[in-house]
């Protein structure tokens, strides 16, 4: 019986490699039995440059994906990363958003990389350190430099090559690694004009440099040339990228544009600190409000150009005060349109609660006025206002009028608005053609948007940059949601919310007193 079996088996096994010979033995699959790739280690401290605290709460991640992690109170994080070159990015409420490049990862090692945040608005106390620990003298020498001569503005490289602190020669693309100079060269807290100025600045300063010819770089990273690193900032890389391909140029040639820290209230002719006189570095005043020389002094003033930027002027006029005679290529100035001194806005209302704003000069504010269009249609209008200790809201009552303490509608702040059926608001009034300043508290704030254009969230509430954590806006017919929610800390694929429209209220969590410029 036993030899039998034994035999029966023997059959069967034959019977099913005969018929299933993919059973009998499968084809080897390498990539099957190779071992998953083992994610590397990115650990670290993210604290305050100037008082080197911890920053809890703040988001880790790498840029351009939304999965990250948040510090622990004692400012720590801890993420894995698969293989490869990263950038690594952290933002946190009162600080400006920054990340740090070229960061090589290895599969099972582990890799601490520190960030120092710097305040989003410092006080001028805060400023002034640090400018200082943020800002180096140039030790740029006009009388023994490598000129690369005849630079066309027409004809900007699209490349540079960097001589880099290990001795290794790196080409890299033009604008990024402007976007690792601007940042380390002016703060990047500095008005967005003097940040454009500075990287028109170092672009044309690097198109026209060989200053390590032995080693066949343009340039080093250190104050020698032009000071670069890892560290970005979200506001140097707008500058960088607003002005990509843009240089000071005299006589068609791309100049040679050296900067420094601050002069003593005049800058210097060229050949009084070199030999050789160049037509655009001519002595000029300066606002920068120093008594004393910090740096060569010729061409531009950074601290100059920061203060010229607080002061309203453009980036341009900024680079033609400190460069005698120059013009930018490759700007236009976007031509003034005229605009039309009325403008008419037209809000569907839902039945119940919808939020809206005014965004123009109202010929009568009444609320009653405003809303006689829809007369019978709404019961309810309401503002509110941050500042009150107890009566927040302010109501019209359109069934009850002697209820109403809404005086005004006011185009600062947001309305909601109840209707008891479907019906159109229509409303006319004059175009606002300066800034509106619109005072917020601390917490949060119902503000109307007084301006006639669209804007990105974070171009709309630049001025109030680091002091807000939250924005959202409910739109009634919004589906699935009709609330719409840009969180600051949260990855940017998981905000709702992506710009700030005419005519829509908006709900502004901020972290302090602060004033919202909106521009028209």
């Amino acid at each position: 019986m036993k030899r039998l079996l034994v035999g029966a088996v023997a059959v069967l096994v034959g019977f099913i490699v005969l018929a299933f010979p993919c059973y009998a033995r499968a084809p080897r699959d390498d990539a099957a039995l190779a071992a998953p790739v083992q994610n590397g280690l990115l650990t670290g401290y993210v604290r305050d440059l100037l008082t080197g605290q911890a920053v809890p709460n703040a988001f880790v991640h790498l840029r351009d994906r939304p999965d990250g992690v948040y510090t622990d109170r004692n400012g720590y994080y801890q993420l894995s990363v698969p293989p490869g070159e990263w950038e690594l990015a952290v933002i946190a409420p009162d600080y400006l958003a920054m990340s740090k490049a070229r960061l090589s990862v290895l599969a099972g090692k582990t890799r601490q990389i520190t960030f120092d945040l710097v305040l989003a608005n410092p006080s001028p106390e805060q400023d002034e350190i640090l400018f200082h620990t943020l800002v180096s003298p140039p030790e740029q020498n006009g009388a023994d430099e490598p000129v690369v001569s005849g630079v066309s503005a027409a004809s900007v490289p699209s490349s540079i090559r960097v001589l880099m602190p290990d001795g290794q020669v790196v080409e890299m693309d033009l604008d990024e690694y402007l976007k690792g100079v601007v940042p380390s060269e002016i703060p990047a807290y500095a008005g967005m004009e003097a940040l454009k100025a500075q990287a028109i600045a170092a672009r044309s300063y690097a198109v026209t440099s060989w200053n390590h010819p032995a080693e066949g770089a343009n340039v080093c990273t250190t104050q020698h040339c032009q000071v670069w690193g890892e560290t970005h900032y979200a506001r140097t890389d707008e500058a960088v990228e607003a002005t990509s391909g843009m240089v000071a140029e005299y006589g068609g040639q791309t100049i040679r544009a050296y900067y420094f820290a601050h002069c003593d209230g005049h800058t210097r002719n060229s050949e009084d600190v070199w030999v050789q006189a160049l037509p655009y570095c001519r002595s000029v005043e300066c606002v920068c409000g120093f008594d004393f020389m910090w740096g060569h002094g010729v061409g531009m003033c950074q601290r100059g150009a920061m203060e010229m930027a607080d002061r309203g002027f453009t980036f341009d006029e900024i680079l033609e005060h400190y460069y005698t005679g120059v013009s930018i290529y490759g700007w236009e100035p976007a031509p003034t349109p005229t605009p039309s001194p009325v403008i008419t806005m037209t809000y569907v209302l839902t039945e119940g609660w919808n939020m809206l704003s005014l965004p123009m000069l109202l010929s009568d504010a009444n609320a009653e006025a405003v809303f006689a269009p829809v007369a019978g249609k709404i019961d309810l209008a309401m503002q509110y206002d941050a500042f009150e200790s107890y009566a927040r809201w302010k109501v019209f009552n359109a069934v009850l009028p002697d209820q109403s303490n809404i005086e005004q509608i006011d185009a600062r702040y947001g309305i909601w608005l109840r209707a008891t059926e479907a019906c159109t608001l229509t409303v006319s009034g004059e175009r606002i053609l300066t800034a509106t300043d619109v005072p917020l508290n601390t917490g949060t704030n119902l503000v109307g948007y007084p301006s006639t254009t669209t804007r990105p969230i974070a171009e709309a509430l630049s001025s109030i940059e680091g002091k807000y954590v939250r924005v959202y806006t409910y739109n009634a017919a919004g589906v699935p949601s009709p609330w719409l929610l840009f969180d600051f800390t949260a990855p940017a694929l998981a905000n709702t919310l992506t710009a700030m429209v005419p005519g829509s209220g908006y709900w502004i969590d901020v972290t302090q007193p602060c004033v919202w410029r909106v521009e028209p």
